[in-house]
Formats: C-alpha cells, structure tokens, sequence
C-alpha cells in the first residue's frame, strides 16, 4: 500500500512503545536532524512517498472549499476502514482555538481522490453565562472550539467511531484543553457512509445532559443524544 502525506493539513503520527520498564523512554540514536522552519523538514524524501493535498481553504470563494471560508484548519488524523481513507480535522474562522470552531471529515476510496469536507461536528453554542475556574469572562453569545487529539476508534465488532472534543475559550490566550471544557463526543460512520447521531461519552466537571444546548448548522440535520454510545 502507497504511503501518503497530507499537506496542508499536518498529520501527527503516533508511536506506539512494547516496553518492560516503567522508566524506558524514547531515544533517537541517529545523526539526522529536523529544521522545523520547513514543513516538510528539509528531510531527504522517501521513494514512495505521494504528497497529497486532501483540501484548500478559501476566504474569498468558500463555495470552494467547505462553503465557510474558514482559514485556520489543523490537527487532521488519518484512519483507513471498510476499504477506504478518511481524515478527520478541526477549524476555526481566523486561528487557534478561537471561537467559533467546528470539526470537519473528508474521505477517499484511494488517497487521491477527496470528498469536499462534511461538518462531522458542528458549530456548539456554549450556554450564556458560563464561566470558567480563573477567569473572570462570562461567556455571551460564545460559540465552543473543538480541541481533539484523538480522531478515530474501531471497536472489537467492527464498529467505526469519529471523535471530538467541546472546548471553552474565550479568547486566542485561553487554554481549551485546562480541564474546564465541556465533554467529548463521538458519532458512528457507518459503512454506507452516513454519520450517527452524536453522543457524549464523557462530560468535564460541571456538565451533565442538562445543562447542554446544541446549535447546529441549517445544512446539518442531526439530533444530539446525550449517552454513551452503545452496541459497539
């Protein structure tokens, strides 16, 4: 199977340790370095190695692109199911962890050939009057950003899960992932390729099925359930 590297969207790669000491940790022995003012690294490039670019956004024409316009998209993860790629990635209209923020999946029967983004979870609209353990903002009219660094789970029936994470912040200095957020979520892509409803698994701490309120876009129609995913 081809290798495939996504530009525009930088895929992290997890390293997964057999280790049989608790203290064992990640060594690089080798003399070859990264310059990190390069994406790609200045590295030598691998015979084999296809770059990719799997979307484009667009300001101006967001017809486009995902028909938003939204120019900060980041952290893609990349799953292979049911004879097929998909990459799951967040956006934000303007930059890093500024609300608003969505999560947005393209999908591919070859790493070639990519679908035009679908909202796999949508714009959340955070209840006014929230507040968060030191700061001092009141949230009015704030919308949650999305801060996963997990994106897909296949179960041991062969469920496949898309996951996601509603985030709290109010400003671009406003850490998502302190602790104060508001829970994950996870849907279903089911083989035909239709989404589930959305779940939350997990809630932070101040949150339960009462206190939430989903806002979506009117191109999304989908109902939000709050329990745990079942049957998988």
């Amino acid at each position: 199977m081809k290798i495939f590297k996504i530009l525009s969207l930088t895929l992290p790669f997890a390293l997964a340790l057999s280790t049989s000491q608790a203290q064992d940790t990640v060594r690089y022995t080798g003399k070859t370095l990264v310059n990190a003012d390069y994406h790609h690294g200045q590295l030598t490039p691998v015979v084999g190695v296809h770059n990719i670019q799997t979307f484009r956004a667009n300001r101006e024409h967001p017809e486009l692109a995902e028909n938003f316009g939204w120019t900060y998209n980041h952290a893609p993860m990349l799953a292979y199911w049911n004879n097929k790629f998909y990459v799951e990635y967040l956006s934000d209209k303007v930059g890093e962890s500024i609300p608003p923020g969505q999560t947005l999946l393209q999908s591919s029967p070859d790493g070639y050939n990519w679908t035009k983004p679908d909202i796999i979870f949508p714009i959340y609209r955070i209840a006014d009057g929230t507040t968060k353990e030191g700061r001092t903002d009141v949230a009015k009219d704030l919308d949650a950003v999305m801060h996963q660094r997990m994106g897909f789970y296949v179960s041991t029936k062969n469920v496949f899960l898309v996951l996601g994470f509603y985030a709290i912040s109010f400003d671009a200095k406003d850490d998502p992932n302190d602790g104060h957020g508001i829970g994950r979520a996870v849907r279903e892509i089911q083989a035909d390729g239709k989404y589930g409803p959305i779940y939350f698994i997990h809630y932070n701490p101040g949150y339960s099925e009462k206190t939430q309120n989903i806002r979506t876009s009117p191109k999304v129609k989908i109902k939000l359930l709050l329990r745990p995913v079942k049957n998988c």
